[in-house]
């Protein structure tokens, strides 16, 4: 039996085992195989190629028995990272994202026996509380002093899109700002400082960004107009009071938005993947433009695969498509719009669009289902991640109806945010994973491309010898 000190492989990991040069393996003969670490192995023995050229190190290789020519790969690993078209179109079935991965539907659509057996080893056995409508939460200290508290978190987002932070210090400046200090702990620095590297978003007579204004902010991604958006977005609840009506957050997953999408519309579908929409930002200090599809698909041959969506309506420019396109593009764009918004109404959409009324509702209703809504408290942190989920807020006023009168800043609406980039946050979550021996099955995060891990080989291969 063939025997190597190396473990094999993790799962996902892009290198198998290879062994050239000099090692510690030894040969030998089984008429069952040759095994390393209870697992089986393919070993070739390469032909060498006598009219190629041998230099002196070569040669000398020949004499040396301690020098195998042999390569080995994990037959686990070989599996994983096949390239049949079954395997290629099981790989993309495990990586869309689809409503099944929502928290939403974990929350709703499942009893709490059954979100036990399903979450129990993907997600530890962490319960979804009512109190937060099926998102997890994590307590502040708990990730700061605690490794596994900032594991939860990177776990959390990158299965479920999102994530609350609690009992989160009222700190709005320096350092030891919450958002801060858990960007920093989680992407290594702060990214896309346009705003700063911490903003406030709080109602201003003078805003230069909507968002800075009491009034209703439809579901969207920030910072659309960058070639590669913020990953992680960190908004910290610092005041909140009860004289403030309105103003609660809401999130959808717009990568199984476009899953559906794609059933229900099909045509639709395919015009939002063809036609490039432009994202602009244009102020004092800014002038950013990018164009791309709204939903961008891989290039596998096989089928294609839904790695990103790019949605921000208050930041879209001018077409720049052929104006054969145009219509369709605008019913294809009021069709998905209906399905991401659910404060948009069906029938009007349908008259404005020429969108049949029974889709419609159907769009419409998906958007009421899919649609988390709550009020931030003070000391509570949303962070989710921009390149998959869209947020939103409801419009605000004062309990007297005013929405731009000067308000002493405990008694406003206050909120500090922060974001950092998807790689790096996506780089420390992994490292963890692997820190801990652990495996999940992570659906494509929305950064444009495939997560490239095989979770469709996990449980079937997970106990193959």
């Amino acid at each position: 039996t063939t025997r190597l000190i190396l473990s094999p492989p993790k799962i996902g990991n892009v290198h198998p085992f290879h062994v050239s040069g000099r090692s510690t393996c030894t040969s030998g003969n089984n008429s069952k195989g040759d095994t390393c670490n209870d697992h089986w192995v393919l070993k070739i023995k390469w032909k060498k190629d006598n009219a190629s050229n041998v230099n002196d190190d070569d040669a000398n290789d020949d004499h040396d028995p301690t020098i195998s020519k042999d390569s080995f790969y994990y037959l686990q690993w070989l599996q994983q990272w096949s390239y049949d078209d079954i395997s290629i179109k099981n790989g993309i079935k495990s990586r869309e994202v689809n409503t099944t991965n929502t928290f939403v539907y974990k929350f709703n659509h499942r009893d709490a026996k059954e979100n036990e057996n399903q979450e129990g080893t993907q997600m530890q056995g962490r319960k979804r509380k009512k109190e937060f409508f099926g998102l997890h939460d994590v307590s502040y200290d708990e990730i700061a002093i605690n490794e596994n508290g900032l594991f939860d978190v990177l776990d959390s987002v990158f299965l479920d899109g999102a994530l609350i932070v609690t009992n989160a210090p009222g700190i709005t400046q320096g350092e030891n700002t919450p958002v801060s200090v858990l960007g920093k702990m989680i992407g290594g620095t702060l990214s896309h400082p346009l705003y700063g590297a911490i903003f406030h978003v709080q109602s201003s007579p003078n805003a230069n960004n909507v968002a800075f204004t009491p009034v209703e902010l439809c579901p969207h991604q920030d910072l659309a107009y960058y070639e590669s958006k913020p990953g992680f977005q960190f908004l910290h609840c610092v005041s909140n009071p009860s004289s403030i009506q309105g103003g609660e957050s809401i999130l959808i997953d717009v990568m199984a938005a476009a899953y559906t999408f794609r059933t229900l519309a099909p045509n639709f579908f395919a015009t939002l993947t063809q036609c490039n929409a432009t994202f602009v930002k244009e102020r004092d200090g800014a002038l950013l433009t990018y164009t791309r599809p709204h939903i961008e698909l891989s290039t596998t041959p096989q089928k294609a695969e839904i790695v990103s969506v790019h949605w921000s309506p208050p930041f879209e420019g001018p077409l720049h498509i052929p104006s054969s396109q145009v219509y369709q593009y605008y019913k294809a764009y009021a069709a998905f719009e209906l399905m991401l918004d659910s404060a948009k109404c069906p029938i009007k959409c349908s008259q404005n669009a020429n969108i049949d009324l029974d889709l419609a509702r159907m769009l419409s209703k998906y958007a009421k289902e899919y649609t988390w809504e709550y009020r931030l408290r003070p000391g509570e942190i949303i962070i989710f991640n921009n390149t998959r989920m869209l947020h939103g807020r409801r419009a605000f006023q004062t309990v007297n109806g005013s929405v731009n009168e000067e308000e002493d800043v405990n008694d406003s609406r206050h909120l500090v945010g922060a974001y950092t980039n998807i790689d790096d946050s996506f780089n420390r979550y992994r490292i963890l994973l692997k820190e801990r021996n652990l495996q999940r099955m992570v659906p494509n995060i929305g950064n444009g491309t495939s997560s490239l891990l095989p979770p469709c080989m996990m449980e079937s291969n997970s106990d193959m010898k």
